[in-house]
């Protein structure tokens, strides 16, 4: 079973070579760690609770923000995913204010 450097052994399709490994003479693909996602472990708990807390009254109340909620919950995503999205889409208005007073 040789195999050119650079090419990926014939059991670990679609994968380089640094991505598979044998084990007892056949090749196995190996399983990359998953991927920590969220908030850096240094955050502002407080600012997190005001934009999460802010984004539960805004998909209850009347506005923009409910509308944007409801249009992610008509196409399927689940409730607290979407009000996830409508703190992001909150935070991100908020930043692009304060880079416009700095200016």
């Amino acid at each position: 079973m040789a195999s050119s450097i650079g090419s990926a052994p014939s059991g670990c399709l679609g994968s380089s070579a640094h991505e598979c490994r044998y084990v007892k003479g056949h090749p196995k693909a190996i399983q990359k760690p998953a991927l920590v996602r969220g908030l850096d472990p240094a955050h502002n708990h407080d600012l997190k609770d005001v934009f999460k807390g802010a984004a539960g009254q805004a998909s209850t109340g009347e506005g923009p923000f409910r509308d944007f909620y409801e249009a992610l919950v008509a196409k399927g995503m689940r409730p607290e995913m979407a009000r996830l999205t409508v703190s992001r889409k909150m935070g991100n208005h908020v930043d692009r204010l304060e880079e416009k007073s700095r200016v």
